[in-house]
């Protein structure tokens, strides 16, 4: 399967405070993100997870769009155990 990851921010590291066009390229810069990054100024992804709970990762079957797997959180093990799960 083809595996993609594409990162989304909706706030600040301000509690509430809507990320901007301007946050998500300081974002990028700061981490030396290599991977597209998106912002979901409006919360969408919401319907998936709480936004007390982050990081939030979803691993996504790209052809279906069907979710495999959630986790909150940031321990890695658990998202690349399921990585490794689907990719074989």
């Amino acid at each position: 399967p083809r595996v993609a990851v594409l990162g989304i921010l909706f706030e600040t590291k301000t509690k509430g405070q809507v990320a901007d066009a301007a946050f998500l390229k300081a974002w990028i810069s700061t981490y030396k993100i290599t991977y597209p990054m998106v912002m979901d100024p409006g919360f969408k992804m919401g319907a998936y997870y709480d936004a007390g709970e982050t990081p939030f990762n979803m691993l996504v079957e790209l052809s279906s769009m069907k979710i495999l797997h959630r986790h909150t959180g940031s321990n890695t093990a658990s998202m690349l155990s399921a990585i490794k799960k689907y990719i074989k």
